[in-house]
């Protein structure tokens, strides 16, 4: 019985002290709304880019163009400043319903996700998050 008393003290201890040793910084809120010259983009998402952590976060876009980041902890993103993108859905098959087969995907274009926007090259989207905050990001494409 004395065994058994001395594991779990033994184990609470390696719990508290793995739990006061967390170094990560809280998550930002990184929330926000796209518009193309004034109007909702209702279509597509959002990808904030980490380049030096090598990570990035993808938020889908709803019917107003409000976004909102969210990871495995919960809501926000790690602080940090990111490179911004607009991306717009993914095409999916088209399916022939008579053959019962898939096809190429419908072309569709995205006049109000300009080109500019979709390269982090060339976006000009920058967003610096900062830890523990709710850190609003409006993006307006020309």
């Amino acid at each position: 019985m004395r065994a058994v008393r001395l594991s779990w003290v033994a184990l609470t201890s390696c719990a508290v002290a793995a739990g006061g040793c967390r170094t990560e910084e809280p998550l930002g809120a990184a929330t926000g709304r796209v518009t193309y010259h004034g109007e909702a983009v209702t279509e597509g998402c959002v990808i904030f880019t980490d380049s030096a952590r090598g990570a990035a976060y993808v938020a889908p876009l709803d019917a107003n163009g409000k976004y909102e980041l969210q990871v495995a902890q919960g809501f926000g993103v790690p602080p940090g400043k990111y490179v911004v993108t607009i991306q717009p859905p993914q095409a999916m098959p088209s399916m022939d319903p008579a053959k019962n087969l898939a096809g190429p995907p419908a072309k569709k274009e995205y006049k109000n996700i300009p080109m500019k926007y979709r390269d982090e090259k060339t976006s000009g989207l920058e967003a610096v998050v900062v830890s523990g905050s709710n850190n609003p990001f409006d993006f307006n494409m020309e």
